[in-house]
């Protein structure tokens, strides 16, 4: 993609500048990211109104973002946030596999998306991510005065052809 741009070096003069902003080819592909070091939020399930602490886990390449429910001491569920997984979209975004849900999804996902971070493991005691103070504010602070790591593998993109 080529994009020009004229600028007027004054307002009344006739000749003009021609700034190129077309990007080499390369500069598209990233690096997959995950983050530096476990993180820990403790908060209310928004729905629910249970205590919920959620632990973040830097995770290897290509793993994406996968949620795990601890629900006792031998009781590890796992879900991947995936558009596939998407049960409900009412009041919050619900994913959901096997009959196993986890609730008020989209505030994590938008601040680690927010920061490019493609690789973590998101820890909950219960089926909800904590509210904390109701956006994704908190999540995204936390997360980037801790810290991001470039990883080898890079990103991989998906080719929307029709809307």
């Amino acid at each position: 993609m080529e994009m020009v741009l004229n600028l007027k070096e004054k307002e009344n003069s006739k000749s003009s500048e021609k700034i190129d902003f077309s990007l080499p080819k390369f500069s598209i592909a990233e690096k997959q990211t995950t983050i530096n070091k476990k993180l820990s939020f403790s908060g209310i399930g928004l729905h629910s109104g249970k205590k919920v602490t959620m632990n973040l886990f830097p995770a290897e390449e290509n793993t994406g973002f996968l949620f795990k429910v601890k629900n006792g001491p031998n009781s590890l569920k796992t879900i991947r946030a995936d558009y596939k997984n998407v049960s409900s979209t009412r009041l919050c975004t619900t994913i959901t596999n096997d009959k196993f849900s986890v609730s008020t999804t989209e505030h994590i996902l938008s601040a680690l998306y927010a920061l490019k971070i493609d690789n973590v493991i998101i820890e909950l005691t219960e089926n909800e991510v904590p509210v904390m103070d109701g956006s994704s504010k908190d999540f995204f602070e936390t997360i980037n005065e801790s810290g991001i790591s470039s990883q080898f593998d890079f990103k991989k993109l998906i080719n929307i052809k029709k809307t």
